[in-house]
C-alpha cells in the first residue's frame, strides 16, 4: 500500500513497545503532545515542497518505515536550518534599523554562532527556534514605526505567536505590550 505511514500507527506502535518519544505522554488511554503545535505548523510550508520533490525524484520512498523516518527527520532539519538562518538575517536587519551598523554584524554572529541558538534551533523543530524568529519579527515591526496601527498589530501578532510557540515567551510578549 502506498502513502505515508500514519503518525497514529507509529505512535501506537511506540506506545505498545514502551518507547514513546519524549514529546508525547499517555493520559486516559490517549497519546498527547507535550509541546506546542505551532513550531511544527510553521515548518509545513518548508517541508511540503521537499516532500513533493521526494515524491518526484525518489518514488516509493514512503514504503520503508526506516526511510520515512530518515527523510522526515532530514526535511525537518532543513526547514529548521532555514528558519534559524532567516532569524539571523532578520536580527541583523533589526540592528541596522536601530542604527547599530558598527556592531550589527559582530552582534549577529555572536548571537547566532556564539550561543546555542544556531546549534540547537537549526537541527530540529524545537520551540525556541520559531519563538526567536517571532520575537525578532515583533521587534522589527516596532523598529519600523511603533506609532502606526499596522506595525503595532504586526508586533502584537508576532509576540502572541511567539508565546504560542513557546509558552515562556509570554513574559517577553507582555513586556513588549507595555
Amino acid at each position: 500500500h502506498g502513502g505515508v505511514v500514519p503518525m497514529r500507527s507509529l505512535m501506537e506502535t511506540a506506545r505498545e513497545r514502551g518507547i514513546l518519544p519524549a514529546y508525547a505522554t499517555v493520559r486516559a488511554e490517549r497519546i498527547l503532545r507535550r509541546y506546542p503545535l505551532l513550531p511544527a505548523l510553521i515548518q509545513v510550508p518548508l517541508v511540503a515542497p521537499q516532500l513533493v520533490l521526494l515524491d518526484r525524484f525518489s518514488p516509493g520512498w514512503e514504503e520503508d518505515r526506516a526511510r520515512v523516518h530518515g527523510w522526515l527527520r532530514q526535511t525537518a532539519k532543513n526547514a529548521s536550518a532555514f528558519l534559524t538562518a532567516l532569524t539571523g538575517l532578520l536580527f541583523y536587519r533589526l540592528l541596522l534599523l536601530l542604527r547599530l551598523e558598527r556592531v550589527a554584524l559582530p552582534a549577529t554572529l555572536a548571537t547566532f554562532l556564539g550561543s546555542s541558538l544556531w546549534l540547537v534551533a537549526s537541527q530540529s523543530p524545537w520551540q525556541h527556534g520559531p519563538a526567536a524568529l517571532l520575537l525578532v519579527l515583533a521587534l522589527l515591526f516596532l523598529a519600523v514605526d511603533a506609532t502606526r496601527r499596522w506595525t503595532l498589530a504586526g508586533a502584537g501578532a508576532a509576540a502572541a505567536l511567539a508565546a504560542c510557540a513557546r509558552p515562556t515567551m509570554l513574559l517577553f510578549a507582555a513586556a513588549l505590550g507595555l
